[in-house]
């Protein structure tokens, strides 16, 4: 049982209120920003038919299922989730074997995408929900099972390790690493001992050398990560001009549509890098008010999952949050140069619909956990 420490600011707004405002108002501050990042691109684009709204009403249409799926997320039963735990988890092993087995759609090399008709699905993206449901079910089950290897921890890692090497597969080191990331914060919720959180930190760091040094693409991000402007038109020039953008920003910001690193310059300037077109209109300042936003948000999250009474709740609030703070900190780190590049989307921010569905139903589960704690408490 998870004691009750009250703060005083989140108490006196109140968590709903606080989780509602920055989850369902930063998804259209995302939705104008990508379509700032992609009119251009999406003006010059045989793809999208020369549409300069091509991006935009996609995103709307995409905010809305996520409305939905938000007002779901607060009211499904826990109960049914954990019903549902096991079949989504196969379900979400099942499609990323349909990737490996070159059923996927391919996008600059990697195969991360299964086209469904006009429909688009992000099996890795789908996955990190699917795994916090399954470990938090797991050990709201068998709580004691946490200091058993063979019935608690090999199960859980076995899982993991598929999921990680069928990512990983696609390509996707990113989505693979934070869902490592993922399950190891869980697992220290959960109680983890300190032997076996020294050892997962080392087989894990093993295991990225690893990954990293067997693919040579990802040595040369490493390499470009170092010094992007000595092949700045080679593999450096997504992190040049990330660069560039930041550094074109300062502290206030070039104005609203005023980017040039969105005129076709950046790669992926409304999906994984719309952090930097961000950072070159509205600057050092405005980057910093967002990452503000994040922390509210963050804070909240943690708060309402330090005080639940109850152990599935606690689990799946810790997952959902470690989730939402991994991305943030990944993808910053990325387009400011201290991570090589891969792909990352930022929170209601990027645009795409896997994540921002995924996102907002994953703050009506963090809303539902909120009303049932009010509800326990009197």
């Amino acid at each position: 049982m998870i004691g009750y420490k009250k703060n005083a600011l989140v108490s006196r707004i109140g968590e709903k209120y606080l989780l509602f405002a920055t989850s369902v108002l930063l998804p259209i501050f995302g939705i104008l920003m990508s379509f700032d990042a992609s009119y251009y691109y999406a003006l010059k684009n045989e793809a999208t038919g020369f549409d300069p709204y091509f991006f935009l009403k996609r995103n709307i249409v995409w905010y809305v299922a996520g409305f939905v799926l938000y007002l779901v997320g607060s009211k499904i039963r826990f109960k049914t989730i954990r019903n549902l735990a096991v079949i989504g988890m196969g379900g979400a092993i099942f499609l990323l074997v349909l990737l490996v087995a070159g059923l996927g759609k391919e996008v600059n090399g990697a195969v991360r995408w299964i086209q469904l008709g006009p429909i688009t699905i992000m099996p890795g993206e789908i996955t990190k929900l699917a795994l916090i449901a399954f470990i938090a079910t797991f050990f709201k089950k068998n709580p004691e099972k946490i200091h058993d290897f063979k019935r608690g921890l090999l199960p859980i890692f076995a899982v993991v390790a598929v999921c990680f090497l069928l990512i990983l597969k696609q390509p996707n080191l990113s989505t693979a690493a934070t869902l490592l990331v993922i399950a190891f914060g869980m697992l220290i919720v959960a109680g983890l001992s300190k032997e076996w959180i020294l050892l997962s930190f080392a087989v894990t760091g093993i295991g990225g050398v690893a990954a990293i040094s067997t693919g040579m693409y990802r040595m040369d991000r490493i390499a470009a990560l170092v010094d992007p402007f000595a092949d700045a038109s080679g593999n450096g020039f997504q992190l040049a001009q990330s660069l560039l953008a930041l550094g074109s920003g300062g502290i206030k910001g070039v104005g609203l549509s005023g980017s040039i690193q969105k005129t076709m310059y950046l790669p992926e300037s409304h999906t994984d890098f719309v952090l930097s077109i961000m950072g070159e209109e509205f600057g050092f300042i405005g980057v910093c008010f967002l990452m503000t936003v994040y922390t509210v948000l963050a804070a909240v999250c943690i708060h309402i999952t330090i005080n639940t009474e109850d152990r599935f709740s606690m689990l799946l609030g810790s997952g959902i949050t470690i989730m939402l703070v991994s991305q943030v900190i990944f993808n910053a780190g990325i387009v400011s140069g201290f991570l090589p590049p891969t792909g990352v989307a930022l929170p209601f921010i990027s645009y795409g619909g896997n994540s921002m569905m995924i996102f907002m139903f994953s703050m009506g589960l963090m809303a539902n956990i909120a009303e049932t704690n009010r509800k326990l408490r009197g």
